[in-house]
């Protein structure tokens, strides 16, 4: 019947969690979660799918970020056999969370950061401020960005100079 696994490597039962028992015979078009059934009645009409998200195997209980990539053995003709490669992609989904995470505390420490921080390009222009600019400022971020902060902020030659000498000596202004 067509969605029925007839063959698979030792890799795959791994990945599922499921014995071979299990996995003998069990239908995927009929019996898997919706978005598996989308992916694998897709190819089995002619086309190459992706699947690619947290699964939890019905025939093993086993829950694995995983992606799937089904080929049908005749593209463009259908029904069709199809070969599926599973490849297991939870570490990856974790680095993207922790990442994720990462750039998340990084955010909120410079929109709660009471100083200004900002970053230029090889130009001088802003292109990244923090919100604390309009405090400073008076400039929304929108008014700020593409700015010359030493030629356009600090229009006033004294306050200029300042900032001049701050970044010489911390080594980040170029003569």
């Amino acid at each position: 019947s067509q969605g029925t696994i007839v063959d698979y490597n030792d890799k795959f039962i791994e990945i599922m969690g499921a014995s071979r028992q299990n996995l003998k015979g069990f239908n995927t078009a009929k019996q898997s979660t919706p978005e598996m059934k989308k992916a694998i009645n897709k190819a089995l009409k002619g086309s190459v799918s992706v699947f690619e998200g947290e699964y939890t195997s019905i025939t093993g209980g086993k829950t694995t970020f995983i992606r799937v990539v089904f080929n049908p053995v005749d593209p463009g003709k259908s029904p069709t056999e199809v070969i599926a490669t599973v490849e297991d992609i939870t570490k990856r989904k974790k680095a993207e969370q922790a990442l994720l995470e990462s750039e998340n505390k990084y955010k909120e420490a410079v929109n709660n950061s009471p100083d200004l921080l900002y970053r230029t390009d090889n130009s001088g222009a802003i292109v990244f401020i923090s919100p604390s600019v309009y405090r400073l400022t008076g400039y929304t971020i929108k008014e700020a960005i593409g700015m010359k902060m030493a030629e356009d902020v600090y229009v006033n030659p004294k306050e200029r100079q300042k900032l001049i000498d701050l970044l010489k000596k911390h080594g980040s202004a170029k003569n």
